[in-house]
């Protein structure tokens, strides 16, 4: 089972997270909310990784049923599609992708192997840990992916992800208005701490935008609270408590 050191307050320090167990290591670098609008690779590689397996079957035509999951979908693009004068850029993106989010990744074209670390190459559970490790980083709920050992096992646990994908895409179709949202909790963290400007927003990470907009929420109602204390307006024998406990 591989474990993370992911922790809130180190993004604010760096956005490399480490992950291990007992036989590798490896860097995962979460991308900050500019590179999620502004680098096309990047985006592309995290869609993949934490999109549902109906999702990826849409994206590739050599791939078989039994393997539409990210890393076969990864594979194919680089080594099999790659070749075709069509898929070449896509492709490419795929493999600067990788090489962003994953740092030290390396391609071998001959064996289609892709190395991310030193001894460490890319598969299946490690991709989904990539995909959990990417998740967290945009402050969505989500639970390491299990390490599956038999056919059954991976059969229900496949059933039970795809309703739960079924979910969270009616989930998101419903929530529009995304960039308008994101834009609103912008002004709102600025207003509340007006050191903040949009260009050092822009490079922290969702799961950091909402931590912050839940205590510029607090600050903004201390302000408030604060003012009607001093006024003499406050009910008897009240106080006021700091909106950081």
């Amino acid at each position: 089972m591989f474990k993370n050191n992911f922790d809130l307050f180190q993004l604010f320090i760096t956005k490399r997270i480490h992950v291990w167990d007992e036989n590798i290591h490896f860097d995962v670098i979460v991308p900050t909310i500019r590179e999620l609008y502004q680098d096309e690779a990047v985006n592309l590689i995290r869609n993949f990784l934490t999109c549902s397996k109906e999702q990826l079957a849409q994206f590739n035509p050599f791939q078989d049923e039994d393997e539409i999951d990210s890393y076969h979908v990864i594979l194919t693009t680089i080594f099999d599609l790659a070749p075709y004068a069509e898929y070449r850029e896509y492709a490419a993106r795929f493999r600067e992708g990788l090489q962003k989010i994953l740092p030290g990744t390396e391609f071998n074209n001959t064996n289609h192997t892709i190395t991310i670390a030193q001894n460490v190459k890319l598969n299946e559970d490690i991709c989904n840990y990539v995909g959990y490790i990417l998740k967290l980083s945009c402050g969505e709920k989500a639970d390491a992916p299990v390490m599956l050992k038999t056919e059954e096992e991976r059969k229900f646990y496949a059933a039970q992800k795809a309703a739960e994908d079924k979910i969270a895409a009616i989930r998101r179709q419903n929530n529009s208005g995304q960039t308008d949202s994101l834009l609103k909790s912008f002004l709102f963290i600025e207003y509340a701490f007006p050191s903040y400007s949009h260009d050092y927003l822009l490079d922290q990470t969702m799961a950091q935008i909402r931590w912050l907009q839940n205590y510029a929420a607090g600050s903004v109602s201390y302000k408030v609270n604060e003012k009607t204390f001093a006024a003499g307006n406050m009910k008897k024998g009240s106080k006021l408590d700091f909106f950081i406990k």
